[in-house]
């Protein structure tokens, strides 16, 4: 996880962070003890995390905040399956609120999320796909 993110208290928060650390591991990145696996981020949304993930957003937990963000960071990155089923979860922006959002690494990765909305916005491949929501998480999230 990463250095901002308070340690996993609860048996989701702790899993949620499992999915994350699989989500993260690239090509170059694994080892004896991680393997790449280049289906894992649409294996880890096939599962039905995503909408759960975003569910952790308003939890009011910090820890399931904090895996939250870190996680769909690593499963939207270079994915646009994820990216859009991110989007679809409306209620991401509404999640994402100063209170949630406060430090910069935190924001950080919300922008990966964001990102890969807007590049699918640029690439066409899904019209009108992210940039309003992306305004709508700015405009709420930082204020």
């Amino acid at each position: 996880m990463h250095q901002w993110a308070e340690n996993p208290r609860t048996i989701g928060a702790l899993a949620g962070t499992q999915l994350a650390i699989r989500a993260a591991v690239s090509k170059e990145g694994a080892n004896e003890n991680m393997s790449f696996d280049p289906e894992m981020k649409n294996k880890i949304r096939q599962a039905g995390a995503i909408p759960k993930f975003v569910a952790f957003l308003s939890s009011g937990e910090v820890d399931r905040v904090h895996t939250a963000v870190v996680a769909l960071s690593f499963l939207c990155m270079d994915n646009p399956q994820n990216s859009m089923e991110t989007y679809d979860s409306s209620s991401f922006a509404d999640c994402a609120s100063p209170l949630h959002i406060h430090l910069s690494t935190q924001r950080e990765s919300c922008d990966v999320i964001l990102v890969n909305w807007e590049k699918r916005d640029t690439h066409g491949d899904e019209e009108g796909c992210g940039s309003e929501l992306a305004h709508k998480f700015f405009r709420s999230a930082f204020r």
